[in-house]
Parts: C-alpha cells; structure tokens; sequence
C-alpha cells in the first residue's frame, strides 16, 4: 500500500488506539497496533511502520521497548481493518 492510504487509515481520529489487522502479501495476517515512538516520522517518510503484536502490546506500553516490535514496509501490506 501507498504511505498515504496507510497514514489515512491509521491516523484517522476514528482509528486511534484500535487495533489493525495487516494483510501482508503471501504471509499470515497480522493484528496489532502501530507503535508511535521517537522514529515514527521518519518510518513514515519511507512507508516503514513499527507494528506491535497484539500479545506484545502490555509488554510495549509498560516498557516501549523495541524488542516488541517489528518494522514492516508498506508495500508488503494487502489490506487494513480497524477491529
């Protein structure tokens, strides 16, 4: 997907703090929530977003550590959906 239509689900005021579910292509979807850390601008400059299991995200909101994350290019990704 384009970085726009990724920033436009993802940052709409209706979608904040939900979790997504990424279709990646040839790959096992994905659910979990987008990490907004110190790097988020220039992850986003290159349609790379730091994405959060949805099992990591107490460990992620205690601590935000990296570890809990994993970065995925925007061109990997299918589709979205808000759960």
């Amino acid at each position: 997907m384009k970085t726009e239509d990724i920033i436009r689900v993802i940052e709409s005021e209706t979608n904040r703090d939900k979790c997504f579910q990424f279709d990646l292509s040839n790959q096992i979807p994905i659910v979990g929530i987008i990490a907004k850390g110190a790097d988020y601008q220039q992850l986003k400059k290159s349609n790379i977003w730091r994405f959060v299991n949805v099992q990591d995200i107490p460990a992620w909101h205690k601590t935000n550590e990296l570890r809990n994350t994993e970065l995925i290019h925007g061109k990997l990704v299918d589709k979205i959906t808000v759960l």
